[in-house]
């Protein structure tokens, strides 16, 4: 064979592989041809997933959406480092993909040091976004709470999203909502179907579950769930003149029609279910336990009730402090930064702390604001010493002077202290998320360290109990321990059916505490033995057992109150006073139980 042939045989073959290489790359997708489609990216869990999530990022490159959504779970823990890695991937993203939007998930939220929402809603901080594609506007809103594994949107968004759709109806023939969480798990998303048929929105997707789902529709309002992208999967959701249409892939090239919706209002709502929870709902007390007063905080409510020398004391998520009198009327209302669970009142005072990394110390009598400090990490729990205040914020423990606020020391102790230290015999005990147990006297002179966890399998879910010479918590593997303070030894453990998310209740020899699985359990102090073990029906999270005369009170996440015999378990009663969760401890003020709801309501029952 001569060099010609050689060359044109070599030429023919180059040019087969060009044709044979466009004909596979160019191969046309399903919704090819509809007037648009978008990328959705849930539940990453970055970068443990690093291997699974790169590989499905670089599948997708050929897709070319108009945008790219990504609807939390970003990352495992939420750290900086792991945003960090993150950031890189978004990178990544945005190069292969163009714009994208996200949003933030529990797991970046539930344990982090930082806060990384920033768009302030009435004073209160939330990752959200709008963006208008052809005719159509896609709007995320925020359902992560901080330390919560539930969602919850709140007013004062759900006031923000009405403007946004009133602003918006105009221009734009369907609307299409994402959140992390999907509506069942959040206590007040039903309040979406209210806009639903109002504006014509055809969609609410979200993640969190890692599974694939669609329900019927409500109100006109389809829901559906995506799967995981930390395994392997992507969602497509695009739409020609008549329908949406939602596909899965797990390989970039295999697209599956999970479903169609109509793009028509009238025809969803003729298959829809009718929505009737807002007006079906109705309060349940008893003769035993009755209402005296109740009233509504202007947003989410993250912080217990406290009682002051005039009354009671609360704090929304706004950053309102708002004092009542035992009988309902309102004294004084103050508004600093947005704030959390850190809302402490000691004697006169009210200690309060924000998001923006100020402290301050109020007088409870008139709200008056008579010191302040400034650090730089956000605040998360205070609690109070005889000369001390000790701040949780960030990843570190702040010691301040308890008249002055004046700065006496700082410790990093790599994780957050979610929950207030406990003060006792002059000492600071408290955990971390990074698995740190410690101790440390009022000067500041010393800082004790025991290891009692790692990753989110710590401590950090309560505030450590001090029982004799032994210290007492409930762990998040699904235990609760005594370790001696002395050597930091493990004196005895008892296995739980649940998370351990609860501060632990000392009656004489006697610890009380609950699990997210719903059980309550007594046992004996000084040696672990289990007398009983009771369920509630529904997950308890911090709104762990209280002392009330003879018995106990608990509350659930239906916003169920309980009331057991302590001696042997028994309900005595059971009521739910209010449509929310109920994620917080109940104040007991002897005949009175005053309840704080994650959406800002305030109950005050009496006992009769």
């Amino acid at each position: 064979m001569n060099q010609r042939s050689k060359r044109f045989i070599i030429a023919f073959l180059l040019l087969l592989f060009f044709l044979s290489s466009f004909v596979c790359f160019s191969q046309e997708l399903p919704f090819s041809r509809h007037r648009g489609y978008v990328l959705i990216l849930s539940d990453l869990h970055y970068p443990p997933t690093r291997r699974v999530v790169d590989s499905t990022v670089e599948q997708l490159v050929h897709l070319r959406p108009l945008h790219t959504f990504l609807l939390g779970d970003l990352t495992e823990m939420g750290t900086e480092q792991e945003f960090a890695e993150f950031g890189k991937l978004l990178k990544k993203l945005e190069n292969n993909f163009g714009a994208c939007s996200f949003l933030l998930g529990n797991h970046d939220t539930r344990w982090t040091d930082c806060v990384r929402k920033d768009i302030k809603i009435r004073n209160a901080l939330y990752r959200v976004f709008e963006v208008v594609i052809d005719d159509v506007t896609f709007i995320g809103l925020d359902s992560s709470l901080f330390f919560e594994h539930v969602g919850h949107f709140g007013d004062a968004q759900l006031s923000w999203l009405t403007s946004k759709l009133e602003s918006n109806v105009n221009r734009s023939r369907n609307f299409v909502f994402f959140s992390h969480h999907p509506i069942s798990y959040t206590d007040d998303g039903w309040k979406l179907y209210q806009l639903s048929e109002r504006f014509n929105v055809t969609l609410h997707l979200s993640g969190h579950t890692h599974k694939f789902t669609i329900s019927s529709p409500v109100n006109g309002l389809y829901t559906a769930t995506v799967g995981a992208a930390k395994d392997g999967w992507a969602t497509v959701l695009s739409w020609d003149e008549n329908n949406f249409y939602i596909w899965k892939t797990n390989d970039g090239k295999n697209f599956e029609l999970l479903g169609s919706i109509s793009r028509d209002l009238s025809r969803r709502l003729e298959i829809s279910k009718k929505f009737s929870r807002s007006s079906s709902f109705q309060p349940k007390y008893s003769e035993l336990l009755t209402l005296s007063w109740n009233t509504k905080m202007e947003n989410t409510s993250y912080s217990p009730p406290v009682r002051t020398p005039t009354g009671y004391a609360f704090s929304d998520y706004s950053g309102n402090i708002y004092s009542f009198d035992e009988n309902g009327k309102l004294i004084w209302r103050a508004t600093i930064g947005p704030t959390v669970s850190n809302l402490v009142s000691y004697g006169e005072f009210l200690y309060a702390g924000d998001l923006s990394g100020r402290v301050y110390l109020l007088k409870a009598s008139d709200g008056k604001v008579l010191a302040t400090q400034s650090i730089s990490e956000p605040v998360f729990s205070i609690s109070v010493g005889l000369k001390t205040v000790g701040i949780g914020a960030g990843r570190s423990f702040y010691l301040l002077e308890s008249k002055s606020l004046m700065m006496i020391k700082k410790y990093d102790v790599g994780g957050v202290i979610q929950k207030p230290a406990n003060f006792s015999d002059g000492k600071y005990i408290f955990a971390s998320w990074s698995g740190g147990l410690y101790f440390l006297n009022e000067t500041g002179e010393e800082l004790k360290e025991f290891k009692v966890g790692k990753t989110y399998y710590t401590a950090a879910g309560c505030t450590p109990q001090v029982f004799e010479r032994t210290v007492i918590y409930t762990h998040f593997a699904g235990y609760i321990q005594a370790l001696s303070i002395e050597t930091g030894l493990t004196v005895w453990t008892i296995p739980l059916s649940g998370v351990g998310f609860s501060d632990v209740l000392l009656v004489n020899s006697n610890g009380y505490c609950s699990t997210i699985n719903g059980e309550v359990m007594k046992f004996d102090l000084r040696s672990g033995k289990v007398f009983w073990k009771v369920k509630t029906g529904a997950s308890v999270y911090g709104s762990s057992p209280q002392l009330f005369r003879e018995g106990l009170i608990i509350g659930n996440l239906k916003g169920e109150l309980i009331l057991l015999d302590g001696e042997h378990g028994i309900e005595r009663v059971r009521i739910r006073p209010h449509d929310s969760f109920l994620l917080r401890k109940v104040l007991v003020d002897g005949d009175k139980i005053v309840v704080s709801y994650l959406d800002g309501t305030v109950i005050v029952l009496r006992r009769m």
